[in-house]
């Protein structure tokens, strides 16, 4: 009776027991062969892949204007900007600048650093002043949507392509990888036909 009323708790679920062959590509690559002319053809297939566009890395101070303000707003933060540039003009330290009296709180405490940059990522007032620069120099106040910046570009480069001396080996890895995993799965194919064709009674383990 009580198994009766109990047969969800005797349940036993459906079972299978399996033998597997793992071919492993990580196994296979150290045997795989690149040529200098595959990575070439590769390189230069992906040729966009390695194209850097023009960038800067600059910091900035931000005197905040909101949108409404009006003429003596305005009037009083650019005052603000430009006492802030001649402390820094005048020697002050530019991270420590931005950290006492930059309005941005995203990158204040970095002093002002925003990194780098391409163009099309910044304001555009601020982007032709920061990519107008030159390196080292103070630039401003300059007025965006955001205010008043002050501005020092530290690093300009160039728009550039990156040399095949200098991600050969990264492409030559891919192509590594990407063979094996071709000749892993050839292999599979292979015993999976091969298996198939055994006779009942084969020794699996072997």
């Amino acid at each position: 009776t009580f198994f009766d009323g109990h047969r969800e708790q005797f349940q036993d679920p459906t079972r299978v027991k399996v033998a597997f062959l793992t071919i492993d590509p990580k196994a296979i690559e150290p045997d795989v062969k690149i040529e200098d002319d595959d990575v070439r053809a590769r390189y230069e297939r992906d040729a966009k892949r390695y194209e850097q566009p023009e960038t800067v890395s600059a910091r900035h101070i931000l005197v905040s204007v909101a949108a409404t303000a009006n003429e003596e707003e305005v009037a009083l933060a650019q005052a603000k900007a430009d006492d802030i540039l001649a402390r820094l003009q005048g020697g002050a330290d530019f991270a420590e600048e931005a950290k006492k009296s930059s309005d941005d709180p995203s990158n204040k405490e970095r002093g002002g650093d925003l990194g780098s940059f391409p163009r099309g990522r910044m304001d555009k007032a601020f982007e032709d002043a920061a990519f107008g620069a030159e390196v080292g120099k103070l630039v401003g106040p300059v007025r965006s949507q955001f205010g008043f910046h002050i501005i020092r570009v530290d690093r300009h480069e160039a728009e550039r392509t990156i040399p095949l001396d200098q991600v050969s080996d990264v492409i030559r890895k891919s192509l590594v990888s990407e063979k094996a995993q071709r000749l892993a799965e050839a292999r599979a194919n292979a015993l999976r036909k091969e298996v198939l064709t055994r006779p009942a009674g084969t020794d699996w383990k072997a």
